[in-house]
C-alpha cells in the first residue's frame, strides 16, 4: 500500500473527518490532500509527522522528488491556483519552476 492509500485509508477508517475537515487541520486546501492521497505529491516532513499523530499513519522515508523548502513553494503555489474564481475574468496563471 502507498503512503497516500495509508492516509486515505486510516481517514476513513479511523474518523468522520472529510478531505476538507482534514486539510483545515493540517492548514493546508482540500486539492493538496487530495494530491497527498492519491500520491501524485508527497506531503513535507512537518506534515507527515502532524498525520502520524492524528491518524496514526508513520511516515514514510523515500527518495523525494522535491525537498521540504520545494514542497512548501509549491503548496503555496496551489493554494493561489485554487485562490483564482475563473469566473471573474482573472487571466489564467501559467507557473514553471526551473532548478538548477
Amino acid at each position: 500500500m502507498t503512503y497516500g492509500q495509508e492516509i486515505k485509508n486510516a481517514r476513513k477508517k479511523f474518523t468522520t473527518l472529510t478531505q476538507n475537515d482534514l486539510a483545515f487541520r493540517l492548514g493546508i486546501t482540500q486539492g493538496l490532500l487530495s494530491l497527498y492521497e492519491s500520491d501524485k505529491q508527497e506531503p513535507p516532513q512537518e506534515i507527515k509527522e502532524i498525520l502520524q499523530r492524528m491518524l496514526g499513519v508513520a511516515p514514510h522515508y523515500t527518495s523525494k522528488k522535491y525537498n521540504d523548502q520545494q514542497q512548501k513553494v509549491i503548496a503555496e503555489f496551489a493554494k493561489l491556483i485554487e485562490a483564482i474564481n475563473s469566473e471573474k475574468d482573472i487571466p489564467k496563471i501559467e507557473v514553471k519552476v526551473i532548478y538548477n
